[in-house]
């Protein structure tokens, strides 16, 4: 049985077959892939579409089924997959239910001089139906710019008047918010460590007060170097 408010390590397609159907009202999570680390004679296992499309597939299906009827689900990864997630998240929940692409633009970082910056991840957001999944956009709004005519003015368009919200500005697309801080109190030892204000606005948006958030990281180098040695072993 699982139990709420716990972190569990373990494999991630198992965990999920544990939940019950329609019990989680938001998926978030980071999707680990290509991220450099040394697994000497399996350093093969990168960029293969195969791969990530057997071992993506099955677990998007469970993610599913554990999803209530106005649940999210909202992936984040880098430019090394984003395209065949993309493909794959189409298949499992439907071209139609697709809501956003989230453009987290990170600031830090060391800069190449041979090519632009790499300086964002996508994060895709797919409802299990689009008809009636949660947003509350009053949870997220953020202050006009200070420079903004329609903030100090408002504007008429044919005729009608428009105001601004006093709770300030639906936000776009794409999110400026630095990384986790060197020296940050809850900084932790692990290079790809998401920023609080990151998570905490995704829950805001597409989650209520009470609500089950399913929050998993899907290591797919670790879990086949891990098959590789047991595979080996006979």
């Amino acid at each position: 049985m699982i139990e709420l408010n716990k972190v569990y390590k373990a494999d991630c397609r198992q965990l999920v077959k544990k939940l019950n159907p329609e019990s989680v009202n938001l998926v978030y999570s980071d999707i680990l892939f290509g991220t450099g680390r040394d697994f000497g004679d399996y350093k093969d296992l990168k960029s293969e579409r195969k791969i990530i499309e057997e071992f993506y597939r099955p677990l998007l299906i469970d993610l599913k089924i554990i999803m209530v009827s106005d649940a999210s689900i909202l992936l984040q990864m880098d430019y090394r997959i984003s395209h065949w997630m993309r493909c794959l998240l189409d298949d499992v929940f439907g071209y139609n239910n697709f809501v956003n692409e989230i453009i987290w633009h990170r600031t830090g970082g060391g800069r190449s001089e041979n090519y632009f910056a790499r300086k964002h991840d996508n994060i895709f957001w797919y409802a299990k139906d689009k008809d009636k999944f949660t947003f509350n956009v009053d949870a997220i709004r953020e202050p006009y710019s200070k420079t903004s005519t329609y903030a100090n003015y408002g504007t008429v368009i044919n005729g009608k008047e428009y105001k601004p919200n006093p709770k300030g500005k639906i936000p776009d697309d794409v999110w400026y918010i630095p990384m986790e801080n060197i020296t940050s109190k809850t900084r932790v030892d692990y290079a790809s460590q998401k920023p609080v204000k990151l998570a905490d606005k995704i829950i805001l948006a597409c989650s209520n007060s009470g609500d089950v958030v399913f929050d998993h990281s899907w290591d797919l180098e670790q879990h086949l170097f891990q098959q590789r040695k047991m595979e080996e072993s006979f």
